[in-house]
């Protein structure tokens, strides 16, 4: 019915907001006054939306913009100022951007320096620097100024025609970029677009699918491997964490749960029979079975160190310990 609904991790309906119109990408919060209590920012057609945590839009939200269908949208906050910047990717390949009144800048409205269908939009600090990069469809890596301009020898490619996730930047490095092609070609760059080392993961089967996955806190990121038979979890130099029997199809996806030092949690969803499977860091099945769920499942650690899982199925929203 395209109403906003917010509910407590108690299960408590909060507010109800009629939106009038579907919700395009993830919806993000962000502290717009600046005082730490928190805003949801989010776009549909047509639409720049944010409002308070009390469910009454913020003053001159919903904001129309001329970014057409939206394929994702980005927050940028350039230097931890709040003064945000609202990217908008659309359906044509055309990259939009707006300061946090909603107001479309120069050089992005729109800006069609990709020529291709952008995937993702990332901005990096780095050195006092600022590199907003994206992907294109056919793999290839672009890196803009703040201005809209194409930087010198971008685009490049890397071999991501197969693209998974998103750009990951090295810890130890930080002139390094990551990404991942679903092949399993784990492909280093630098801040030039020079590929440094193209590194492919051991498959388990010639249909072996792999992905990055980021903890909630994007601190730490592991590597999913989905195929016929197996599922597995492997670290960012290739050893694989666990490996056990797929219980379902190959349309699994993980998510990653960095909970404490010593409790990591997996969970792999799986969308075409709509289940969910939470496994520790030893690859034990902490949930205990499976369970169902039609989205991907938060879980979070609650009172008595006890795990919560949010899930949904069938227009119900379920809260389980375990």
């Amino acid at each position: 019915e395209n109403d906003l609904i917010l509910i407590s991790n108690e299960l408590k309906i909060l507010w109800k907001e009629e939106i009038g119109s579907e919700i395009r990408g993830a919806i993000t919060q962000i502290d717009y006054y600046k005082n730490r209590k928190l805003q949801y920012f989010f776009v549909t057609d047509n639409h720049l939306h944010v409002i308070d945590r009390l469910g009454n839009y913020v003053k001159g939200f919903p904001r129309k913009t001329n970014a057409g269908l939206p394929a994702f949208s980005t927050v940028i906050d350039y230097d931890n100022s709040r003064n945000y910047r609202f990217v908008i990717g659309n359906a044509l390949g055309k990259l939009f951007m707006y300061n946090k009144e909603g107001e479309g800048l120069s050089g992005w409205q729109p800006n069609e320096g990709s020529k291709e269908l952008i995937l993702s939009f990332q901005h990096f600090k780095i050195l006092g620097r600022d590199f907003l990069m994206a992907v294109g469809e056919s793999g290839s890596i672009y890196s803009f100024s703040r201005k809209g301009e194409v930087k010198n020898n971008f685009p490049v490619e890397v071999g991501l025609a197969s693209y998974s996730g998103q750009l990951y930047k090295a810890k130890t490095n930080d002139e390094f970029f990551y990404s991942l092609s679903a092949e399993g070609k784990l492909i280093q760059f630098n801040l030039s677009g020079k590929v440094i080392e193209i590194t492919p993961l051991v498959k388990s089967s010639v249909d072996s699918r792999f992905a990055i996955a980021s903890d909630i806190t994007k601190n730490s990121v592991v590597i999913s491997r989905v195929d016929k038979e197996k599922i597995a979890v492997l670290d960012f130099a290739g050893t694989t964490l666990f490996e056990v029997a797929n219980p379902g199809s190959e349309k699994t996806v993980l998510t990653y749960f960095d909970l404490t030092p010593k409790l990591k949690i997996y969970c792999f969803w799986d969308s075409q029979q709509e289940f969910a499977y939470v496994y520790d860091q030893n690859g034990t099945l902490i949930s205990g079975r499976p369970f169902e769920s039609s989205v991907s499942p938060l879980v979070i650690q609650g009172k008595s160190n006890k795990n919560i899982v949010y899930s949904i199925y069938k227009n119900r929203l379920i809260q389980t310990l375990f």
